[in-house]
């Protein structure tokens, strides 16, 4: 009787976990737990990039920018002139002195078809986003040619102003007025130019196709001139 007893007790104890850890006839199957996307990684903070970032993403960043500008006036010879479009090329370092501002400086160099300029700006940096800004930059124009082989008289003052939409491009407006000593006496000249501007590789990049451009320009050039 014991051992009947004890085979019985087995066999419905099993009967049990069998019931248990099978499912009962018609019930919907157990869905298989949902895949979630991973974040994407946040990136590394680092003390120095080579494109712009707010002091949330790096400490100091270079700044290369590339140019492309066109001169608006009321005389009616500088716009019909080859000084109508102007290009230059900034190089530079910016310091993110806040979580708002950063500050800094560059050299440039730029120019049109008749005159060549090189000096620095001191930057002033504000914020909007961590790609977008206002970038304050008054300068000095420290040496350059002027039309029709007048002496360029330097110092001379130039302030630039940019709005930049995202760490590759922006839109730049830019004042100078500089003074030539010509046959009669000094002459005084002042320009104003809009236009747009490639900022960090971008500007690099296309810093390099222009180059490439005037090696090719100038190579046709030579070949066709009566130098050789």
């Amino acid at each position: 009787m014991r051992r009947f007893t004890l085979g019985a007790l087995s066999a419905i104890s099993l009967a049990a976990f069998g019931a248990g850890s099978a499912p009962a006839a018609g019930d919907p199957p157990t869905p298989a737990p949902s895949t979630v996307a991973a974040p994407r990684p946040v990136e590394p903070w680092k003390p120095f990039r080579f494109h712009p970032g707010p002091r949330s993403q790096c400490g100091t960043f270079a700044l290369t920018e590339l140019a492309v500008l066109r001169r608006f006036g009321n005389d009616d010879r500088v716009v019909q002139s080859s000084e109508r479009y102007y290009g230059s090329f900034d190089l530079g370092l910016e310091h993110n002195v806040s979580d708002a501002t950063a500050l800094g400086g560059s050299v440039f160099v730029g120019g049109d078809n008749a005159r060549g300029q090189f000096g620095v700006r001191a930057r002033v940096r504000r914020w909007l986003s961590k790609s977008a800004s206002v970038d304050l930059a008054p300068g000095l124009i420290l040496a350059g040619t002027e039309e029709k082989d007048a002496d360029f008289l330097g110092p001379a003052p130039v302030l630039r102003a940019s709005l930049n939409l995202s760490a590759t491009v922006g839109v730049t407006a830019q004042a100078f007025e500089t003074r030539r000593r010509k046959s009669y006496g000094v002459d005084k000249e002042r320009a104003t130019y809009v236009g747009a501007q490639l900022n960090s590789k971008a500007g690099s990049v296309g810093l390099g196709v222009a180059l490439a451009v005037a090696i090719v320009y100038f190579s046709f050039a030579l070949s066709n001139s009566s130098w050789f």
